[in-house]
């Protein structure tokens, strides 16, 4: 890893961090990359490396990926935060944050923490969940 040991974020850390990540993608055989970097509340850079796809579409910081059960482990990261800030409990009914929540189950099972779907699926194939993700 980079260190990073102040908070200033310059043009020259920039260009070594995403020589790190060309370095890394070409050692661990990995097609493509976007990275984001947010320092406080402002993204600072945003950078795409490689290709996206099979026909070699370049990769952007702006192209849509499908995460897949990686959103798992944030939603979970996410919950445990709340958990320690006193927010929510895991053992509470999920009505008592969702109030039109029609299941039974508790907020998140501990055995099962971000398994739960919460929401529909979908896919970059899907026009109208591509084009809501990039007006965010």
């Amino acid at each position: 890893m980079i260190p990073l040991l102040d908070s200033t974020l310059d043009p020259s850390t920039f260009r070594l961090i995403d020589a790190y990540v060309t370095s890394q993608m070409q050692a661990m055989h990995i097609p493509g990359v976007a990275l984001g970097i947010v320092q406080g509340d402002k993204i600072v850079h945003l950078q795409g490396f490689g290709v996206a796809n099979p026909a070699g579409q370049p990769m952007t910081a702006h192209t849509p990926l499908v995460l897949g059960s990686t959103s798992k482990s944030f939603t979970a990261l996410a919950i445990m935060q709340l958990v320690e800030a006193g927010k929510i409990s895991l053992d509470a009914p999920v009505q008592r944050y969702h109030a039109s929540a029609t299941t039974s189950a508790r907020v998140v099972g501990r055995s099962k923490l971000g398994r739960p779907r919460l929401g529909r699926s979908w896919s970059p194939s899907q026009p109208a969940a591509i084009n809501r993700v990039r007006q965010r």
